[in-house]
């Protein structure tokens, strides 16, 4: 936040405002929930679990026996513990991942712009870059189960406090590219491609970190930076700065 910010002063006034609540989310965000920090791309979201479809399941055959509605629906239940079809960690409606989240958080801020709140136009701007920023993160886009993420917690985390240990040093490298600011919902799906673009992180490319690390800086620094500057413009913050 800070780099993506640096030389836009219209949001000087805003800067600090910007750094706490772009960080809100990590706090607000826990348990169940905790699941808005992760995006594994466009699913079947008719397949998420309703209570209809529940009802309406009908025989399977799971290891050449024929199973009963019931338990057809039980194994389906078990499956979208375990990840299939959802585009979030145990996202059963397909509104508990990052991309909902982060739309969730810009129709907030476009209701607070509309109602001249500035200061809870920012703070839910701040908010929508975290959950852009996570998707910079390439273990927020890697598809795997629950299991599979509890077992990996280990790698992530390391993954992580590498990333915030050299963030000076990105932030140093980050060159601008100043191209016309992409709309809300491209930017998001466009960092979603670019991190998707450069695979897992994983022990082998361990040595690597810090060339991938800079690369995903730049994404996320790059999809803030415009995100913020579509803000600026939609609230009338560059007319504010020069007057």
């Amino acid at each position: 936040m800070e780099t993506a910010i640096k030389d836009l002063p219209q949001f000087d006034k805003y800067k600090d405002t910007l750094a706490d609540y772009v960080q809100r989310p990590d706090h607000d965000d826990i348990g169940f929930l905790a699941n808005k920090h992760f995006y594994f791309g466009e699913k079947i979201k008719s397949d998420t679990f309703s209570k209809e479809k529940f009802e309406a399941e009908p025989l399977e055959t799971v290891s050449n026996i024929s199973a009963p509605k019931s338990t057809a629906g039980l194994i389906n239940i078990f499956n979208k513990i375990f990840n299939q079809n959802s585009v979030s960690y145990m996202d059963y409606t397909g509104n508990n991942n990052a991309k909902s989240a982060y739309k969730e958080q810009i129709d907030l801020m476009d209701s607070a712009i509309e109602d001249e709140d500035e200061e809870l136009a920012i703070q839910n701007a701040a908010r929508a870059c975290h959950f852009l920023q996570d998707i910079a993160q390439p273990q927020h886009i890697e598809e795997t189960s629950t299991l599979g993420k509890a077992i990996d917690l280990k790698i992530h985390t390391d993954y992580e406090k590498f990333a915030e240990n050299n963030a000076d040093v990105f932030a140093k490298n980050f060159k601008y590219n100043d191209n016309a600011p992409r709309k809300s919902m491209q930017l998001f799906a466009d960092t979603f491609s670019a991190t998707k673009a450069q695979g897992k992180i994983t022990r082998d490319n361990e040595p690597n970190w810090t060339e991938i690390t800079q690369k995903q800086f730049d994404t996320a620094v790059q999809a803030t930076r415009e995100f913020l500057l579509n803000v600026s413009k939609q609230m009338g913050l560059e007319n504010n700065n020069k007057d």
